[in-house]
């Protein structure tokens, strides 16, 4: 499933919002067999110094899924961090999630992705010559390139740059 934005997308989005410090972990064999109580103790205590711990109140993590906030919350007394649940935020009685931007991205429904979104949807990239077809027509193109970064929509796109 594409993501919705990069990783520095997200870091960029993060320091926005007042986010001072920043633990990136590298997805692998390692971490996915870890438990959810050695993902605690080595993880967000030991590495990274948790003394609050804000999760979704669907969040499941470690190995199977088997953390989630009761667990963190029965850890955090225990070992002195509070784990709180983020309220879910809701739109027209739906969930806010990245699926249903998804859905939105891919039904063209530009309006309801950014109003989700709480911004308009943005993609970036280095421009690269392409066939220059739109150019033959009078519509000259940006061709963005994405890496190995797979966009949600695809299309010819009229953009503010």
């Amino acid at each position: 499933m594409p993501r919705l934005g990069s990783v520095r997308d997200k870091i960029e989005g993060l320091a926005h919002a007042g986010m001072q410090r920043l633990l990136l972990l590298r997805f692998n064999a390692a971490l996915v067999a870890l438990p959810a109580e050695d993902f605690v103790r080595r993880v967000l205590l030991a590495r990274a110094g948790a003394r609050e711990v804000w999760v979704g109140e669907d969040f499941r993590f470690g190995h199977r899924r088997s953390g989630d906030l009761a667990l963190l919350q029965r850890m955090g007394a225990e070992l002195g961090f509070a784990a709180h649940a983020l309220e879910t935020h809701l739109h027209d009685g739906a969930r806010i999630s990245s699926s249903a931007i998804r859905a939105a991205l891919t039904a063209d429904d530009f309006a309801a992705a950014a109003v989700l979104l709480g911004h308009p949807f943005c993609i970036g990239g280095r421009v690269v010559r392409g066939q220059q077809l739109g150019r033959s027509l009078g519509y000259p193109t940006a061709n963005i390139r994405l890496g190995q970064r797979v966009s949600p929509i695809q299309g010819i796109f009229a953009v503010r740059v």
